[in-house]
């Protein structure tokens, strides 16, 4: 019984010594992720904020084409809020939902 500080108590096990060469299963590329439907529901809170955020800016004088100015603003920050999120939700929202190239 070492007391406090033995390795019996160690949170964490003893490092091992790297031997300098990588793994086969490290050198592989990643997979591609794939769309959920998680990412769909994050990009309707995406666009809730965005519609939100465009609104406000409603508010704020001296704007012309107003409903031109609404959708520029909603689809740039419901753009920028699903990027934030997640890249797979920000490519979901910028391809399949906004459908910018």
């Amino acid at each position: 019984n070492g007391g406090l500080y033995d390795q019996a108590h160690a949170l964490a096990p003893p490092a091992l010594a790297q031997t300098g060469e990588i793994s086969e299963e490290v050198k592989a590329p990643a997979k591609p992720v794939s769309a959920s439907p998680g990412h769909y529901v994050l990009c309707g809170q995406a666009a809730i904020l965005g519609a939100l955020t465009a609104t406000g800016k409603l508010l704020e004088p001296s704007q012309e084409g107003v409903l031109s100015a609404w959708e520029k603003n909603f689809k740039k920050a419901t753009q920028e809020a699903a990027e934030a999120l997640s890249p797979v939700g920000g490519h979901i929202m910028r391809q399949h939902i906004l459908q910018e190239a």
